[in-house]
């Protein structure tokens, strides 16, 4: 019995459908990756003013709160001959925000 040896087809036409199925996962990849970088620029951007403004914030609210001090001080020193035994007085409504703000 002879043997008869397989037939091999070479087919040397390109397979575009894959061709393009490969481009078009690399610029959908590289589109999620520019996509990526460009948001988390900013929200690094926002999480910057956000860190400043509170800053700001606690920086206004401990200013009132010294000039408060101040100035009750100044009237206890204007209006009384014994500051120490004078009550204590109540918070304004003014500090209360100012310590909202700071928490």
């Amino acid at each position: 019995m002879l043997e008869s040896a397989p037939t091999v087809v070479i087919n040397s036409a390109v397979d575009w459908p894959a061709v393009v199925a490969g481009i078009s996962a690399g610029v959908a990849a590289l589109a999620g990756i520019g996509a990526t970088l460009w948001q988390a620029s900013r929200t690094w951007g926002h999480e910057d003013k956000r860190a400043k403004i509170a800053e700001k914030r606690r920086i206004y609210a401990a200013c009132l709160t010294t000039l408060s001090a101040g100035l009750r001080a100044s009237v206890y020193r204007t209006f009384s001959a014994a500051p120490q035994k004078l009550p204590q007085l109540p918070m304004s409504t003014t500090s209360h925000r100012m310590r909202a703000l700071t928490q």
